[in-house]
């Protein structure tokens, strides 16, 4: 499972430093996605780690490389990435 792809887009566009809204991250993370043409690689790496049950949420977003978010718990560090990345990505608003 690669996730190489989802902490580029973290670090670059949902960090503080970043100094944008969640809106505006989405926004832009879904706009250079598109640009990059790497959609269906991001779709399968967001499959796989959702589908693993080790998959290491909190870490994902707060680590040495770059702070998002620091969450309490996996399940509520989970439920934030399905909001910042899986549902803009699979289920856009219209």
């Amino acid at each position: 499972m690669g996730q190489d792809l989802i902490r580029h887009f973290l670090a670059v566009f949902f960090t503080e430093e970043a100094g944008l809204t969640e809106a505006q991250a989405i926004e832009g993370f879904l706009a250079a996605l598109a640009a990059s043409g790497r959609k269906e690689e991001l779709h399968c790496d967001l499959i796989d780690m959702f589908e693993d049950e080790d998959t290491a949420w909190r870490t994902l977003l707060w680590n040495g490389e770059y702070q998002v978010k620091a969450f309490a718990c996996e399940a509520q560090a989970k439920a934030y990435v399905r909001t910042i990345l899986w549902e803009p990505l699979f289920w856009p608003q219209r």
